[in-house]
């Protein structure tokens, strides 16, 4: 995907703490980070070329999809979760609740959103007790 400067943008990547996911305008996953594979329970390879919509619940499906779409033509920052339940689905089947940071950029021409997010069931677990 990002060619130049590769082993930068890895190492960037890479130093998060928090789970990365890279999409294009197409909502494709083009790259991922280690935290990101461990939260999901999912390889790089099983991730790459997924639809971003691969790790939501089914009934998220169809306004996920188009709200990606238009956050992605307008360019705007997005934070997610805080207010509002948002929800995740791991490889083994399990939904789980996240916040989530969507953030449009363009680089050689073409647009992609960055998706940080964390996983905050405990958070929540802690907030009920």
């Amino acid at each position: 995907m990002f060619q130049q400067d590769q082993e930068i943008f890895n190492i960037l990547l890479e130093t998060v703490s928090e789970g990365v996911i890279i999409a294009d305008s197409h909502q494709r996953i083009m790259e991922t980070n280690t935290s990101a594979e461990t939260i999901f329970g999912y390889t790089k390879k099983e991730f790459l070329n997924k639809k971003l919509n691969y790790l939501t619940p089914s009934n998220y499906h169809t306004s996920h999809s188009l709200y990606l779409k238009k956050l992605i033509q307008i360019g705007k920052r997005r934070k997610l979760g805080k207010a509002l339940d948002i929800f995740a689905l791991k490889k083994n089947g399990t939904i789980f609740p996240i916040e989530v940071e969507l953030n449009p950029f363009t680089i050689h021409n073409k647009t992609y959103v960055m998706v940080v997010f964390k996983d905050v069931s405990e958070k929540k677990r802690l907030k009920k007790t």
